[in-house]
């Protein structure tokens, strides 16, 4: 058994677990991978669209719902591979305004977009815009580690499974 470090035995364990899926949309323009970002209105920029997975729903399943819901088009999924992320993050109780602590577990697929279904994005009042950024740009641009990782993940298979 691995021996957990003093810090990770101090936190305390979080109120609430949250598990979720999405995907991670991508397009190649000219031999150069290009992956979706979504800005929240606080300014956050995201890989998804993702969202909570519903009782009886698999992550497949939720992945395809979040597209329609968030970017208005249905993407067919790659699930040959996935990637799942853990991260820890506050929220409130929009009742009691108390901050709990939430774990949260998304898997990744991949969506590939062709370049007329771009034309049909429409973003969600979740998010303010979106845009297309070169993949290792996209690395720099998001906060979460996790999220990083996913996204180098994501560019080796999309190296050797649709560029080659």
């Amino acid at each position: 058994m691995k021996k957990q470090s003093k810090q990770t035995q101090s936190r305390k364990k979080p109120n609430k677990e949250e598990t979720a899926a999405g995907a991670i949309v991508f397009l190649i323009e000219k031999g150069v991978i290009k992956v979706l970002l979504l800005e929240r209105s606080d300014g956050w920029l995201e890989i998804g669209p993702k969202g909570r997975v519903k009782a009886r729903e698999s992550p497949i399943r939720t992945a395809h719902r979040e597209m329609q819901e968030e970017i208005g088009i249905p993407l067919h999924i790659d699930s040959s591979f996935s990637e799942t992320t853990r991260y820890e993050t506050k929220d409130e109780n929009p009742r009691t305004h108390k901050q709990y602590g939430v774990s949260k577990t998304t898997t990744y697929f991949l969506a590939f977009l062709n370049a007329h279904e771009r034309r049909e994005i429409r973003v969600s009042e979740e998010h303010k815009s979106f845009r297309f950024v070169p993949i290792d740009e996209a690395v720099n641009l998001v906060k979460r580690e996790v999220w990083k990782q996913a996204l180098r993940e994501a560019k080796g298979y999309i190296t050797r499974y649709y560029l080659t």
